[in-house]
């Protein structure tokens, strides 16, 4: 009751102020379809509303509806009529049907194949909008017999949306999981059920919708019918059009619901996002349905708002910081999409511009996604014919191609002393206020010529820069503010992590010093290096004039030019020329250097199955760290294989022990470990070296099976095993890879450029907490460097989400600390000496166990034990397998002990570690094992042969009886089904002797086993005379008809007969195969049963026959064995 009170009717108020008609039916099961505006509990639509919207919002000229009936019901069933298509498929091809639909002809106008509107999108008051909740769905062939999502959204009688509510109760801690249990249940999508080629519920409901919404009122979020993992849901934390943000919050506070219901349902919003910000595109191998989150769908609502109401192009232009990995490509799709439906916007050209060959394939296949025709420009002649029209068309061009003049390949050393040529102007290419440029990564592009030509070419367009860093405030750049105009939207890297869009970047130093034997005589080679390479520049420039000039400028000779230098400068030097000569690509430094990567990335990355990038210095280098991480994976797979085999049980193999003995599946690991260099050509003068690892990496499609899992069981997937991605100047910037979880870096990179490279690991994955960037250069000045050229503010957002891996301890700490005090605050005040197995009494340690588990009893308890649990063992990870995780190992085991002890007590299935990491899971599970605990199994049954082996295991009769009483009520709830008026009066039974005996636990214990007893018998022969197969029906039908107290003496006869007449008319019916997946035969069945409730003789059975025959074709589907026998 309180999940209807505190989350569905909330949610229900809430639409009904949003001006939905709500059809509220109460917490029950219906019984009665058209409360429902249905005429079966078969039907997924409002055919009716369906029949009557549809055909108001189709009129001629004249206002006069022309749609036919049977145009009606042809129009509906198009909708369903797909069966051999997926689920997906079947989205896909309706989502189509709902922007474009069509029948033979407008009989009243002649007109042949008019399209059809199934929703008027333009004007949303002018289609109805409804939400049912308990919309109750006969699932004739699968498991219960029907399935009863807790709210339903229509759209002139289409299902749009289904919303699961929960709350947290007596069974479950993480009501958001069961929520989104069910959607996949009710959708038919959970895993183990599509692989068993089982059905449990009802796919139809989903071929029309169009987003999934789970709840527990203090969180929410959305996802679509690809959001076949958890993580794929996201909460929607702003509302937009701000109109809607004032409201009255149903129970007097906003909380993350209504904050959802507020920024996604109010009418126009909903078909806005469906209509404009809905798409389906490929992910690897899966089609996707994606929808925009919040930050995108508020972004283009500001850029189309402020194209409307900008009177000149600079103040309609502006700038769109959204950080790297939220989807800002799929936004500015969202922006054309959004443009087109627009009358007084429609006409724009657009121009989507970006400065990187490999981004242009990217953000070309994803401006595919609008639906229009994408014109890319592949010349500068080609610009000057194409976007000189006044055509509305969408265009894809480089920036580039607005430079008609080569330059020299000159040292940057060199840039600011010789005079070198300037681009030449690129002229006027159309002057129209109706062109739209979209620029992409503008930062890059925010000064210089070619930005310059770019907005001499199109004076008037307005201007949108995309931006996944923040702007650039050096005083001698020019602004990105300063062209593109104010800010339009913000979402900072911190917003990200917060949202669960991205990950938290965690940094952690190990500069190249730490792999090179000889410091001094390194530091000696550098300045050598560095002196050369300066002297090497001058002799290269063209003319002594140009020399002399140089030598004046830094008063000194050349052979001096190292001379009265500050560390700073060196340093400087260093880092300039350093990383672009032979130093950096020495075969002794790379090889100490790729030791050690290799080790870091077998402990710490490959456990939780993520890959790496290697990002080097140059060409020659990336073939030669190849090399040498090839030859150090080799010699760590020789050291695991070469340690002997445990012969004796896993449980008798002491932990501190394990690490000595072969790892079988790490073996397995390592060998399958597999590098490729992905660099660019150098043309003909290119090395070998190089172009064989260039084809190597061609051979074995390198990106696209880094991209994927690892996959140790298909022969043909053994490119999978691909785990290092060594680059150089490829996929630094726009690389989409959600399983990079880290970065080794050993390449100077800086400015905006070290933001965005660092980037490619904050995507998110399952089990991905944290993305790593390894430092083998001395990033740290670099980074310093690179966020002074941005606003205070934005620094702080930058260093807020990119932090020291050592600044993961005091959160370790902290999260240690409030595990602790949750038992602390609940009276276990020993629970810090029990974690850290300081206790030597056994009998005190037992003490302490039991009223730990005590504590937990409360749900609420329980979920803040699972949920600080999880953040603790996060950090674990995170941290392990570095010793400063030492002290916390044994608390993490204990801790881990503990949950599964909760687990057991209190027979909750939700409770588990799952998202704590592979590493930290192991470290538990081993521990688990060496106490003879196997931590896969769920907890012991009720009529389980180990249940009392297990109860003999509590030490007090407290400990016993608590966990009868949660097994019994556990019991209770599953098999209820089965026998619902038993179970119920097993469950009164519980309440009752727990009311009597309390606090006297021997007696409590010895009447549960005996009510325990009772459960285990299960049904028996009446003295009446009503048989065990018949029990169940008769009770059924006697609580339904005459309340608590059954059918009474004087109706028994009659009611025995008619209970043996239901029976046999159900084992004469339902032994048909397939019988209840035929509806007709289903609903067949139904009448002839009414007649027998009508014509029973017993008003009180024949009142409530509609109910009856409800009740008992759910329960004789459940026991169909025992009827057919």
């Amino acid at each position: 009751m309180s999940e209807y009170s505190f989350v569905e009717k909330p949610f229900l108020d809430q639409l009904h102020a949003l001006a939905w008609t709500v059809i509220d039916q109460g917490p029950g099961i219906p019984t009665d379809p058209t409360k429902s505006l249905r005429a079966s509990f078969r039907e997924v639509t409002l055919r009716d509303v369906f029949n009557q919207a549809v055909r108001a919002i189709n009129t001629t000229a004249d206002g006069r509806t022309w749609l036919t009936d049977k145009q009606l019901d042809d129009l509906h069933d198009d909708l369903f009529s797909h069966s051999g298509r997926s689920l997906v498929e079947n989205n896909e091809a309706v989502l189509k049907l709902l922007f474009r639909s069509q029948v033979d002809a407008n009989e009243w106008t002649g007109e042949q194949y008019p399209n059809v509107k199934l929703i008027d999108f333009e004007h949303p008051d002018r289609n109805q909008f409804h939400a049912v909740n308990q919309f109750r769905i006969d699932t004739p062939g699968a498991g219960r017999g029907f399935i009863i999502p807790d709210i339903v959204l229509f759209v002139n009688g289409l299902p749009l949306a289904v919303i699961e509510c929960k709350e947290a109760n007596v069974f479950t801690s993480n009501p958001m999981f069961e929520a989104f249990q069910q959607l996949m249940r009710y959708s038919n999508q959970r895993e183990e059920t599509k692989q068993s080629g089982l059905r449990e519920g009802e796919p139809r409901l989903f071929f029309t919708n169009q987003l999934l919404i789970r709840t527990s009122g203090e969180q929410a979020d959305i996802g679509t019918i690809t959001s076949t993992d958890e993580e794929f849901f996201f909460p929607w934390r702003d509302i937009y059009p701000e109109k809607y943000r004032t409201f009255t919050p149903p129970l007097g506070k906003v909380r993350p619901q209504e904050t959802l219901i507020q920024g996604v349902l109010p009418k126009e919003t909903l078909l806005d996002l469906i209509r404009t910000c809905s798409i389906f595109m490929d992910v690897g191998k899966v089609r996707a349905k994606v929808v925009a989150r919040y930050q995108q769908y508020r972004a283009v609502c500001k850029i189309i708002d402020r194209l409307r109401k900008g009177k000149t192009p600079n103040d309609r232009s502006g700038v769109i910081w959204h950080t790297q990995g939220s989807g800002k490509s799929l936004t500015m799709v969202f922006v054309i999409r959004k443009l087109r439906m627009c009358d007084d916007l429609k006409d724009y050209k657009v121009c989507l511009v970006n400065d990187r060959t490999d981004l242009e394939v990217q953000l070309g296949d994803t401006a595919a996604l609008t639906g229009e025709k994408v014109t890319f420009i592949t010349s500068s002649y080609d610009l000057k014919q194409k976007l000189a029209t006044e055509s509305s068309n969408l265009n894809m061009v480089m920036l580039h191609k607005f430079n008609e003049n080569q330059n020299r390949n000159v040292s940057d050393y060199l840039q600011d002393v010789i005079d070198l040529p300037k681009y030449e102007s690129f002229g006027l290419v159309n002057a129209s206020e109706r062109i739209l440029l979209m620029i992409d990564e503008a930062h890059r592009s925010q000064s210089g010529d070619l930005g310059d030509n770019l907005f001499e070419a199109f004076p008037q367009a307005t201007r949108l820069a995309f931006t996944g860093t923040p702007l650039i405030v050096v005083k001698d750049q020019q602004k990105t503010i300063e062209r593109f105009g104010r800010y339009i939207d913000k979402y900072r890297l911190q917003d990200a992590v917060d949202d669960g869009v991205t990950v938290q970047i965690l940094y952690e130093g190990k500069t190249a010093d730490s792999a090179i034997s000889h410091k001094a005589a390194f530091d000696q080679k550098v300045n050598d290096l560095a002196a050369q390479h300066v002297a090497s520049q001058m002799r290269k420039a063209e003319n002594v004039e140009t020399l002399r000039q140089i030598a004046n400028r830094e008063n000194r000779k050349f052979d001096d030019l190292m001379k009265e230098r500050t560390a700073e400068e060196i340093l400087a030097l260093k880092k300039k020329w350093g990383t672009s000569d032979d130093l950096f690509e020495a075969e002794p430094r790379i090889k100490e250097i790729a030791s050690d990567l290799v080790g870091h990335y077998i402990a710490n990355i490959l456990p939780n199955g993520f890959k790496a990038q290697v990002v080097c210095s140059s060409k020659l280098a990336a073939v030669r760290y190849k090399k040498f991480i090839d030859e150090a994976v080799a010699e760590r797979l020789a050291t695991e294989e070469g340690k002997p085999i445990w012969a004796g049980k896993p449980e008798d193999l002491p932990e501190d022990r394990r690490a000595s003995y072969r790892d079988e599946e790490l073996c397995k690991r390592i060998g399958f470990l597999k590098s490729v260099v992905v660099v660019s050509s150098e043309g003909t003068n290119e090395r070998a070296i190089i172009t064989q690892a260039r084809k190597h990496a061609i051979e074995s499609n390198a990106v696209e099976n880094f991209k994927k899992k690892f996959d140790y069981i298909e022969p043909d997937k053994a490119n999978t095993g691909i785990a290092f991605l060594v680059v150089c100047d490829m996929l630094l910037t726009g690389f989409d890879a959600p399983i990079e979880q880290v970065m080794y870096i050993d390449k100077r990179v800086k400015d905006h450029n070290l933001l965005q490279t660092i980037a490619r690991v904050n995507r998110i994955a399952k089990g991905k907490t944290r993305g790593y960037i390894v430092d083998y250069i001395g990033l740290t000045d670099h980074l310093k460097s690179a966020l002074s050229i941005y606003a205070a503010d934005d620094q702080k957002d930058v260093e807020s989400t990119l932090t020291d891996i050592t600044g993961e301890l005091p959160v370790l700490e902290t999260r240690y600390r409030r595990l602790l005090n949750l038992f602390v605050d609940n009276g276990v005040v020993e629970i810090g000496d029990f974690v850290q197995q300081q206790i030597k009494n056994t009998a005190h340690e037992l003490a302490v166990l039991e009223k730990a588990i005590r504590c937990m009893e409360d749900l609420a308890q329980r979920a803040n034990f699972e949920v600080f649990l999880k953040k603790f063992l996060q950090s674990m990870d995170i941290i392990l397998p570095n010793a400063e995780a030492f002290p916390y190992r044994i608390p993490a085991k204990r801790f881990g002990f503990l949950l599964v002890k909760i687990k057991e007590r209190y027979k909750d299935d939700s409770l588990s570690i799952s998202g704590a990491g592979e590493k930290v899971r192991k470290l538990i599970d081993e521990h688990l094992v060496s106490l003879g605990i196997n931590p896969k199994i769920p907890p012991v049954e009720l009529l389980s042969p180990n249940f009392v082996k297990q109860l003999d295991k509590n030490t007090t009769p407290q400990a016993k009886a608590s966990e009868m009483e949660h097994a019994i009520r556990k019991h209770c709830k599953v098999h209820f089904d089965e026998d619902p008026v038993l179970y119920e009066s097993l469950s009164e039974k519980l309440e009752a002797l727990i009311k009597q005996y309390k606090d006297n636990w021997d007696l409590l214990s010895q009447h549960l086993f005996d009510l325990r007893k009772d459960a285990e018998a299960g049904r028996k022969d009446d003295p009446q005379g009503v048989s065990k197969k018949a029990a169940p029906f008769y009770d059924l039908i006697g609580k339904i008809a005459f309340g608590r107290t059954g059918i009474s003496q004087e109706h028994g006869e009659q009611a025995k007969q008619l209970v043996i007449a239901l029976l046999s008319k159900l084992n004469r019916t339902i032994g048909i195969v397939n019988f209840w997946g035929n509806p007709p035969e289903v609903a067949k069945l139904r009448g002839e049963l009414s007649d027998l409730l009508l014509f029973s003789g017993i008003d009180a059975i024949a009142d409530k026959s509609d109910k009856i025959v409800t009740e008992i074709t759910a329960l004789a589907k459940v026991r169909e064995k025992d009827i057919l026998e």
